[in-house]
Parts: structure tokens; C-alpha cells; sequence
């Protein structure tokens, strides 16, 4: 999914990101280098096998919990709010391209 970054919030070596229109909300590490009004593509994987060579982060985080439009995961400790439609302890990979 193409996003543009709207926010960035630095807090120490993180970055709290916010994007415009999307329902994503990313805690990332600062070395992703993300610009305000940057487009990215957001991407996430369940199958390790398809994982992309390349990728700027990719993020390997467990769904914590999960409400009627969003769900939260936890990727190291870096809370993650995603699109609707997984499920409670499923395994997933946030890739940021």
C-alpha cells in the first residue's frame, strides 16, 4: 500500500510515524530515514518465503490485539497500528520499501 508520511515524531532512537490518510501508525527505527510527505510502500507479509531481497526496514512484530477497524503489533517492543483483518498472536512481517 502506497503512503505518504504526514508526522514523524522523534523519541530517542525511534521514530513515531503517522501517515496521511492511512490507518498506519509505525514506531520505526531512526535508521529508516523517513521524510515528511515521503511515499513509501507499506507492505505486510505473513510467509517468510516471500519476503523481498530488498527492503529500506522490515519489521517482524505479533499481533497483540485486534479491534472492529485496526489491530496493534508488537514488533521488538515498537507498537504498530495496522489495517483490520488478522488475527489475535498471528505472526507477521512489516516491510517498508
Amino acid at each position: 500500500m502506497k503512503v505518504t508520511v504526514s508526522e514523524i515524531t522523534k523519541k530517542g532512537k525511534l521514530n513515531l510515524v503517522t501517515f496521511k490518510n492511512s490507518i498506519y501508525i509505525l514506531h520505526v527505527p531512526c535508521e529508516a530515514d523517513l521524510k515528511i510527505n515521503e511515499k513509501i510502500d507499506i507492505e505486510i507479509i505473513i510467509d517468510e518465503t516471500k519476503l523481498p531481497k530488498k527492503g529500506r526496514i522490515q519489521l517482524f512484530a505479533q499481533v497483540i490485539r485486534c479491534f472492529e477497524d485496526y489491530c496493534l503489533a508488537s514488533a521488538g517492543g515498537l507498537m504498530c497500528k495496522i489495517p483490520s483483518g488478522y488475527v489475535l498472536d498471528q505472526s507477521i512481517y512489516i516491510v517498508i520499501r
